[in-house]
């Protein structure tokens, strides 16, 4: 078993993101079963060597990690969902299955009985045993008995995402003109009608489905997409994409690019801009801010926001580039009052206070950008920063994973250095 960063203790690189000979950890994809268990996939190359990937586990809330997969050659992982205690893990060309007392994976792609070529984009589960698996161009795949048996949906092609809207209709959302509804389990497809792409399909609201898109929320009766009345109403909304929502006790938010983080407590009805803490950041650079991350469990919350360039000096100056830090705020009653937290902690303690590749605030370095995070309750928070180090000739890249169990106040690290990935 491991840390987050020590991925494999065998001193084998082929398996051992953390081994010496080993650069550009790339972190692909989580998955959280509950407060102890959660898995997640590594991508990382070898000096003199070839491309590695591998699925790490966690049964102890991410202090310690074990390697369940051996050396999946570069394979690139995209998904990881769980469905009671069974565990899927999808990607290119690949799809496997395990649970959460095993330590390996079993090789499950055979059973989509595809061309073999199917890149997963995304898996997404609904209700006890019901799987679907969307690929990012040509299928569609279905399963009701928790991945035994596999089927593919005929007619239609892949997407960003798909949502079960009741026991005979699914839709899908993806790239312009590409989002499709069926009626009969799957069987037949017909397009939405949307020439725009669509990000993500939150769920049902006031009995109409969500489609969110750019600067916009196309939503459409449930009555009227069963009965094959395509026309949505389309509700504008933030300043750019919308990727993320959280539909919640009453309450939805909905982060994007540019600067979107907005809340309803009337089902969309009306909008209102989430009051945050003031930022001392002068307001021409304001609208720069993009919302990189957002993850709640009931009426507690954290929220990631990217740093912000304020000097973008050429390469052939002497001059370093000046940042903005990022940072993170959070809710204890479901975004009704929000919070920052004092970002400037992570990296303090004296551990790390005096390492500027360990500490994103040392006076060496710039640019802290806070970037995923995951909230897995009881005050504990993993935040994965990305920071630039000025202590030598050449500019240094850090990233590193670190961990709050007080809610952000203190920090400590839990990662090697990723470096630029």
């Amino acid at each position: 078993t491991l840390h987050l960063g020590g991925l494999g203790a065998t001193g084998d690189a082929t398996v051992n993101p953390s081994d010496m000979l080993v650069y550009g950890k790339d972190f692909q994809a989580v998955e959280t079963v509950n407060d102890t268990v959660a898995y997640c996939a590594l991508r990382w190359y070898e000096y003199g060597g070839s491309d590695h990937s591998g699925v790490f586990k966690t049964l102890d809330g991410g202090l310690t990690w074990k390697n369940i997969s051996g050396d999946l050659e570069g394979g690139v992982i995209t998904s990881i969902v769980s469905l009671g205690d069974t565990v899927f893990v999808g990607g290119n060309k690949m799809l496997y299955k395990t649970t959460v007392t095993a330590d390996s994976l079993t090789d499950i792609f055979p059973l989509l009985n595809g061309d073999g070529s199917d890149y997963i984009n995304d898996i997404t589960v609904a209700g006890e045993k019901e799987l679907f698996i969307i690929t990012t161009n040509d299928s569609v795949y279905f399963s009701a008995d928790g991945g035994a048996a596999f089927g593919q949906y005929p007619q239609v092609a892949g997407g960003f995402d798909i949502f079960k809207v009741n026991d005979s209709t699914l839709v899908t959302g993806g790239n312009s003109s590409k989002s499709y509804v069926s009626t009969n389990n799957g069987q037949t497809w017909k397009s939405l009608g949307l020439s725009t792409a669509i990000w993500e399909i939150p769920g049902i609201v006031n009995d109409s489905v969500w489609f969110l898109a750019a600067s916009a929320i196309h939503k459409i009766a449930v009555a009227d997409l069963v009965a094959g009345n395509y026309t949505f109403k389309v509700q504008s909304a933030g300043n750019g994409n919308l990727q993320k929502a959280s539909i919640a006790s009453g309450k939805i938010i909905i982060t994007g690019n540019s600067n979107t983080w907005l809340g309803s407590a009337n089902n969309g009805q009306t909008w209102d801009n989430v009051e945050i803490p003031e930022i001392p950041v002068m307001n021409e650079f304001y609208d720069k801010v993009d919302y990189n991350d957002i993850s709640q469990m009931g009426n507690e919350g954290y929220l990631s926001f990217n740093r912000i360039v304020f000097a973008d000096y050429p390469s052939s100056s002497s001059l370093n580039d000046i940042y903005w830090s990022g940072g993170i705020f959070y809710t204890t009653d479901n975004w009704e009052t929000v919070k920052s937290v004092d970002v400037a902690t992570i990296g303090a303690a004296d551990a790390y206070k005096n390492d500027p590749a360990m500490n994103p605030y040392h006076s060496s370095c710039n640019g802290a950008n806070t970037s995923y995070l995951a909230y897995l309750g009881n005050n504990v928070v993993l935040v994965w920063v990305r920071w630039y180090d000025y202590s030598v000739a050449e500019r240094t890249e850090h990233s590193r994973v670190f961990k709050s169990t007080d809610g952000g106040k203190n920090w400590t690290v839990v990662t090697d250095d990723f470096g630029n990935k």
